[in-house]
């Protein structure tokens, strides 16, 4: 009986250590610590706890932008996948567009449209040094451009004039 036990735990132990040694298990472990964490926390709370600082700049952006259907909202943002789905998540109703630097064509951006730029605020020089390339790019290509809102990784733009 003893030595079913010793074997059993062994077992347990083997298949939880390669299992947490995956690291896509590990990170679904690690997720759901942070669900367990946040029981009983409010919304809110939660929100800053598991998007941080993209959760705090779209707040922001919520309030300056009004939810309007046919508001347009671009964004440009160096991790676009998880920024661009959060943003749409927190914004909607509001319309976002994700910024292709390398198709976007000046006569695409409306008078009047909100451009957003979000940069993660822990980037690696080669991160930057890319991002700053693509900046320059959209910014070429975009009408003039209005500053309404900035921070040190972020900001929100008015399109001035556009089609």
């Amino acid at each position: 009986m003893g030595g079913m036990l010793v074997r059993w735990l062994g077992g347990v132990f083997v298949i939880a250590w390669i299992g947490l040694s995956y690291e896509p298990l590990r990170i679904e472990f690690e997720s759901l610590k942070t669900i367990v964490s946040l029981w009983h926390v409010d919304a809110v709370t939660k929100r800053r706890q598991i998007d941080g600082p993209v959760y705090d700049f779209v707040q922001r952006v919520s309030e300056i932008i009004p939810p309007r259907q046919n508001e347009l909202v671009y964004l440009f943002a160096a991790d676009s996948g998880y920024t661009y789905q959060k943003s749409n998540y927190y914004l909607y109703p509001r319309s976002l567009t994700l910024i292709d630097p390398a198709r976007l064509e000046a006569q695409d951006v409306s008078a009047g449209a909100y451009l957003i730029v979000y940069l993660p605020p822990r980037l690696s020089m080669r991160d930057l040094e890319a991002v700053q390339r693509d900046w320059e790019t959209v910014h070429q290509a975009l009408p003039p451009i209005g500053q309404v809102y900035r921070t040190r990784n972020a900001g929100i733009y008015r399109v001035l004039s556009g089609r």
